[in-house]
C-alpha cells in the first residue's frame, strides 16, 4: 500500500521569519479588520502552506558505540496562520532503531499535514544503533531490501536499550521544543507525540515512562556486547573502533534541556509501533493520563498487533518456509496497538482518553506480502488522530482568536523582549517591542546584507507589511540610542 499522499506535502516558497535566540512567549494584538476565519476551525482542517526549517541541532549525546550522536529537528510551521499559541507535534520516525531519518516519505507526509492544518511539527532525529549480532549470514537468495542487516541485534538488551536511548532524544525534544516558544509561536502547554513502528515503541515510552523503577534492568550497566560478525562492518552495522562497553544509561529524563521545561505531553500517537512493558501504563490509573491514538494492521508482520517478539512472524513465516533469509535474533517480547487497547478496556481508564483503529486482516501465513507495517490510509488515520489531539487542545483553553487578538498579553513586556509573529509570514508580521524602542527606526536586510526595506517604531505592537520582499531568511535590525537589536526573521 502506498504510505503517502499527494496532497500531504507542499513545497512553499514564502518567507521564513525565525529567531535566533529564546524570549518571553506573548500574544498581542493584531490590526483591525484582519479576518478571524483561521481560528474557526481547531487544528483540523488543511488550508495552510508550510515552512520547514531543516536539521535545527537540539544537543550531542553518547550512542551505542561510545562516539558523540548529534541529535537535530526538522521544524514545519504552517504560513501566515496569524496564531500565536500553536500546538506542537513532536514526530518521530521508525526503522528498528538501526535506521530511517526525519526525511523518510511517510514521515514528510505526516509532517506537512498536521503543519497545514495549523500544528508546529518537530521531527525527530535520535541516536540509532546497537551491537550486531556475532552471527550472520546473507543468503543466497537474500538482499537488504528483503532484510536489514543492521537490525540483527547481538541479544534482547540493545533492542531495549536503543528504545532507551530513543526515548531520552525524544524527551529532549520535547523540552527543546518548549524552551522554543516565543521563536515559533507555540503553546508549550499543549504538546503530543508521535510515531510510527519503533517511532511508536519510542513515543509511548517517552509518554507513559515517567516513573523512575520502570526503567529496564537491560539500561543499567550490564556486561559488554559480544563482538559482531565481521560482516556487520560490511554493511555499516559495526565498526573497529566500536567500544562494545554497556554502561548505565542513566536517567528516564535524558540530560537535555532539563532546568526549564518538564517533558509532560497531553497526547501520543502509535502508528504500529508498541511498548515493550505494560506496567508503564499503570499511572495513568491514579492521575489525568495523556489521551492515546492507536492504528494497527493485523497484517503486520513486523510489529504484531497483539503479543508477540518483534521481527519474529517475518522469520518464521516468510524467511524460513523459504529458506529465504536468516532468522531475525530474538527480540524482547513486546506488545502492540490492539493487545494495549484491549488493556485500556480492561483497566477501566475513561474511554474518551483512547482511541484505536484496528484493521482486522491477519492472517497465519498469508501477510508476507500484505504490506501490514504501514499506515492503510494515511490522510484519513492523520485526521482521526489530529481530531482527538485538536479537542484536548481546545479544552485547555488555547483559543488564539481570543488570546493573539484582544489587546491583553499573556504577560507584561519587559526590557529585553521582542517578538515576531506570525513565524513564518506571509503579507506582514506583528512586532512587538519593548517601549524602549518606539520612535526608533527598524530595518530589514537580507542574507547578503542588504536593506530591503526600512520602517519607524511607531508602538510597542505593531504590523509590518513585508507583501513586496523576496521570499527568503532576512534580519530585522531594531536601535535606539542606547541599544541595538538583531534578529533572524
Amino acid at each position: 500500500m502506498n504510505t503517502s499522499t499527494n496532497d500531504a506535502v507542499m513545497s512553499p516558497t514564502l518567507k521564513n521569519f525565525r529567531y535566533t535566540f529564546a524570549i518571553a512567549l506573548l500574544c498581542l494584538t493584531l490590526i483591525a479588520g484582519v479576518s478571524e476565519s483561521w481560528c474557526q476551525v481547531p487544528y483540523t482542517t488543511v488550508q495552510y502552506a508550510v515552512r520547514v526549517e531543516r536539521d535545527v541541532e537540539f544537543g550531542v549525546s553518547v550512542d551505542f558505540a561510545g562516539r558523540n550522536a548529534r541529535l537535530s529537528v526538522d521544524i514545519y510551521k504552517p504560513v501566515a496562520d496569524k496564531n500565536c499559541r500553536r500546538p506542537i507535534i513532536v514526530l518521530v520516525h521508525g526503522g528498528a532503531w538501526v535506521k530511517g531519518t526525519s526525511t523518510d516519505n511517510s514521515i514528510v507526509a505526516l509532517a506537512n499535514n498536521f503543519a497545514q492544518k495549523g500544528w508546529i511539527v518537530a521531527s525527530v532525529n535520535y541516536r540509532l544503533g546497537l551491537h550486531a549480532t556475532p552471527f550472520y549470514q546473507m543468503y543466497a537468495v537474500c538482499n537488504t531490501d528483503v532484510s536489514e542487516p543492521c537490525a540483527y541485534a547481538a541479544d534482547t538488551a540493545e533492542i531495549l536499550r536503543a528504545n532507551f536511548r530513543a526515548m531520552q532524544d525524544v524527551k529532549g525534544a520535547v523540552r527543546f521544543m518548549k524552551t522554543r516558544s516565543a521563536t515559533d509561536s507555540t503553546d508549550p502547554q499543549n504538546v503530543f507525540l508521535v510515531g510510527e513502528s519503533a517511532g511508536g515503541f519510542t513515543v509511548l515510552a517517552a509518554a507513559f515512562m515517567n516513573v523512575p523503577d520502570k526503567k529496564p534492568a537491560e539500561c543499567f550497566e550490564i556486561p559488554d556486547a559480544p563482538a559482531p560478525d565481521s560482516d556487520m562492518k560490511k554493511y555499516g552495522c559495526s565498526r573497529d573502533d566500536d567500544n562494545r562497553a554497556r554502561p548505565d544509561l542513566g536517567s528516564i529524563r535524558g540530560t537535555l534541556y532539563n532546568d526549564e521545561y518538564d517533558e509532560s505531553v497531553k497526547g501520543v500517537g502509535n502508528f504500529y509501533g508498541g511498548v515493550f512493558d505494560t506496567t508503564i501504563f499503570e499511572w495513568s490509573l491514579s492521575i489525568s493520563p495523556p489521551v492515546v491514538y492507536l492504528f494497527h494492521q493485523g497484517s503486520d508482520v513486523i510489529v504484531n498487533y497483539t503479543q508477540g517478539r518483534p521481527l519474529s512472524r517475518i522469520s518464521q513465516e516468510c524467511f524460513a518456509p523459504l529458506n529465504l533469509c536468516q532468522s531475525y535474533s530474538p527480540t524482547p517480547m513486546a506488545y502492540g496497538s490492539k493487545y494495549i487497547y484491549q488493556l485500556f478496556q480492561r483497566s477501566g481508564i475513561p474511554t474518551n482518553t483512547f482511541h484505536a483503529d484496528i484493521v482486522e486482516n491477519y492472517a497465519y501465513n498469508g501477510n508476507c506480502f500484505d504490506n501490514g507495517h504501514s499506515i492503510d490510509s494515511p490522510v484519513l488515520r492523520a485526521g482521526t488522530l489530529v481530531e482527538m489531539f485538536a479537542k484536548v487542545v481546545q479544552a485547555s483553553g488555547n483559543k488564539p482568536e481570543l488570546v493573539c487578538n484582544t489587546g491583553s498579553s499573556v504577560q507584561e513586556i519587559n526590557e529585553s523582549t521582542v517578538r515576531v509573529f506570525p513565524n513564518p509570514a506571509e503579507d506582514f508580521f506583528t512586532l512587538v517591542v519593548p517601549a524602549k524602542f518606539v520612535g526608533s527606526r527598524y530595518r530589514i536586510v537580507n542574507v547578503l546584507g542588504v536593506e530591503v526595506m526600512w520602517g519607524v517604531i511607531e508602538s510597542t505592537t505593531q504590523n509590518v507589511e513585508v507583501g513586496g520582499v523576496a521570499p527568503g531568511i532576512h534580519v530585522i535590525t531594531l536601535s535606539n540610542y542606547k541599544s541595538k537589536v538583531f534578529v533572524k526573521i
